[in-house]
């Protein structure tokens, strides 16, 4: 030992056993850290997972609501199409209507002219 340096007691036997529950008590306490750091970081990634999953499935939902909303707009359309088509239709039907009243009145004087000539 150098001079300025004083050599330390010997630890009697009651010291070395308190300084052997300390270690102890660290020792306990370093897992104990370690386990809670463990459930946390597990906790972590279960989190995470379930937000990714959460995402994902947020995700998959805008994606049916506007393919919902993709279809409606054509089922509105293909609606509004077949109102048109219906519209025409009759407008065609009355057209063909009024045709062949005219036709049968054509024919009923022709009948009367030819009754007229015999």
């Amino acid at each position: 030992s150098s001079e300025g340096q004083a050599t330390p007691e010997p630890l009697n036997g009651q010291a070395l056993l308190k300084v052997n529950q300390l270690c102890e008590s660290d020792r306990r306490g370093v897992v104990q850290m370690l386990l809670d750091l463990a459930a946390l970081r597990q906790e972590k990634a279960t989190l995470t997972q379930q937000l990714g999953e959460e995402r994902s499935s947020k995700e998959e939902h805008e994606r049916r609501i506007s393919h919902l909303h993709q279809v409606a707009t054509s089922l509105a359309n293909r609606q509004q199409t077949a109102e048109e088509a219906a519209a025409q239709l009759h407008a065609k039907y009355k057209q063909a209507v009024r045709v062949a009243q005219r036709s049968q009145e054509k024919v009923r004087d022709l009948e009367s002219e030819r009754d007229g000539l015999i």
